[in-house]
């Protein structure tokens, strides 16, 4: 269902620009304001992005018409990032984006280390609403899913590839990832990558994000899970990222937990991730210093029946359908 971007003024959408083309404004991922110049995205969004290459909207209902934009100053993943070749899942899938210039907008809470996320999450995004449709929504939208524990995540994965729906898995939970469940007609999907996973309170100022959504299979699918990337597991490297320089700081209390540790070589996954492709755009014919020609290699990975992550330049993994 839509939403109104001023109950969630925190609401991320990144593009990039076509100036050889009438409507040059091609969206790929989506992220959430978290500091006045910090936006908390995924990972796999803006691997191998250079800033000059990609704005952001912040906050806006209609994205396409926004007349506000921010220039990205720089893109700093979690340097255990990694996209598994083989089953396409994607591993500590987290990253901030730097803006340029300071947003007005209200930045949105994190849940804090050990947080428990409640039954019902609220996913937020300006991806399609509709499965094998490489195109974002105009509009922001939101739609309810059920929270559920990574044990219950992982056995319906098992039970996913015992159906012979994957051919390569099945997908291992780790750690740093909590999930979602998919239900008919309920889920994110391409273009909703790296947007927030929230706590809806009924002020606005009490929402609280909990995970960041990353890969899954299809969209909106009855017992596919969606895999996310659970903020409280990273809070203190979120916090690290933004103390280190000068961005201010994230967590309400001085708590600290251990490092984020890699894990070892996972098992075999298929995920696809939710971000979609920025089409190839022709050289940029930059009227005032425009940005770089988008030459993403970013290009949201397609998933080749993977769970889908969520979006990433090439095709990406956008989470599942929001038609809620």
């Amino acid at each position: 269902m839509h939403a109104d971007g001023a109950r969630f003024p925190w609401s991320v959408v990144f593009y990039q620009v076509d100036y050889s083309s009438s409507y040059n404004r091609y969206g790929f991922c989506g992220g959430s304001l978290i500091a006045p110049r910090v936006v908390l995205t995924a990972a796999h969004c803006v691997e191998n992005l250079n800033s000059s290459v990609f704005l952001a909207v912040i906050g806006a209902t209609y994205w396409e018409t926004a007349t506000t934009t921010h220039e990205i100053q720089e893109v700093y993943s979690h340097p255990g990032y990694q996209e598994e070749s083989y089953t396409g899942e994607q591993l500590f899938d987290i990253a901030i984006v730097v803006l340029k210039k300071t947003s007005k907008k209200r930045p949105v809470k994190l849940a804090q280390p050990g947080a428990v996320p409640p039954a019902t999450l609220t996913v937020l995004g300006y991806g399609t609403t509709k499965q094998n449709v490489d195109e974002m929504n105009p509009v922001l939208q939101m739609v309810d899913v059920p929270s559920i524990t990574t044990t219950t995540c992982q056995q319906m994965w098992n039970n996913i590839y015992a159906s012979g729906s994957m051919k390569r898995g099945p997908v291992r939970i780790r750690v740093g990832q909590s999930c979602s469940a998919g239900q008919a007609g309920k889920d994110a999907c391409i273009g909703d990558s790296g947007g927030p996973i929230i706590h809806k309170a009924p002020v606005a100022t009490e929402d609280v994000q909990f995970a960041i959504t990353s890969y899954g299979i299809g969209c909106a699918m009855a017992g596919y899970p969606a895999v996310n990337t659970d903020i409280p597991y990273f809070i203190t490297w979120i916090e690290d990222a933004l103390s280190t320089r000068g961005l201010g700081s994230v967590l309400t209390t001085p708590l600290s937990v251990p490092s984020v540790q890699i894990s070892p070589s996972p098992s075999p996954n298929i995920a696809d991730g939710r971000k979609k492709n920025p089409p190839a755009v022709p050289s940029p014919k930059p009227p005032k210093s425009p940005p770089p020609k988008p030459q993403l290699k970013v290009t949201k990975k397609t998933p080749k029946s993977k769970p889908k992550p969520k979006p990433k330049p090439k095709p990406v993994k956008l989470k599942k359908n929001k038609t809620g």
